[in-house]
């Protein structure tokens, strides 16, 4: 392991961090969210605090051990763990996949649950139970299957619901007006239940970057096309304004 020490003495030199490489730092920064540590020889290195429970009682000043996740994300920082197998790229489940999870934090959006070494988010009406209760839950097991995943982008939403049949997907036809509820917003878009609970998709690509979303949220929407395959309804927002392309 490299120590702080070590790293302080080689000031003049420029600092060689490869992925999984273990090292030395000392906190200077922290949020609720994340922290930064000093690594010496003038880099620095942020560390997310869901990434350990430990970590929510580490303080500034606290010397702690971590490994090199990414040695520069795109914003030039280097990204590290307390844990060595997190430098492991972690492969995501697929679509519709059925899993046993843990639930390892709650608030008023839903659940974050881990299984099968990754973690992903269940919203609050995918859940059985809907949002009563959900703070009790901490700590248990459920059965989760993948309602979205996105891989190059993190984004793991999970569900309790029945899968969409191919029934309810005959139902919809492209262009079709439908109205729906916001039930999850990640960066590659917005989960969107419909009517009769069935959900779809709305990407990212698809919004008009002057627009705001939350959870929630009533919406009237457009069916884009219909994925039998993968039983997914993919949306797109209504045009309401061909000059400023604003969507409604």
């Amino acid at each position: 392991m490299v120590t702080m020490e070590e790293l302080l003495a080689s000031l003049d030199k420029p600092l060689s961090l490869t992925r999984g490489m273990e090292v030395e730092g000392r906190i200077i920064e922290r949020d609720d969210k994340e922290m930064v540590v000093d690594l010496g020889a003038k880099a620095e290195g942020i560390i997310n605090i869901k990434d350990s429970p430990k970590l929510k009682e580490a303080k500034v000043g606290d010397k702690i051990s971590v490994f090199v996740i990414n040695a520069e994300n795109e914003n030039g920082q280097v990204v590290l763990s307390l844990q060595k197998g997190s430098t492991e790229k972690k492969r995501f489940p697929t679509r519709h996949s059925q899993l046993t999870g843990r639930v390892i934090e709650a608030n008023k959006g839903g659940l974050i649950v881990e299984a099968d070494g990754v973690t992903g988010f269940l919203p609050s009406s995918l859940t059985k139970q809907g949002v009563d209760g959900l703070t009790g839950m901490i700590g248990q097991q459920i059965q989760v299957q993948v309602a979205e995943v996105d891989q190059s982008q993190n984004i793991l939403i999970f569900s309790q619901k029945v899968q969409v049949s191919e029934e309810q997907l005959q139902k919809y036809k492209s262009d079709d007006k439908v109205s729906g509820v916001v039930e999850a917003i990640t960066p590659a878009g917005i989960v969107v239940t419909l009517e009769d609970e069935v959900t779809g998709f709305l990407p990212a690509a698809k919004l008009n970057p002057g627009s705001s979303y939350k959870a929630g949220q009533k919406l009237e929407v457009l069916i884009d096309s219909i994925d039998k395959g993968r039983k997914r309804i993919n949306l797109m927002p209504i045009l309401t304004s061909t000059k400023g392309l604003i969507y409604k």
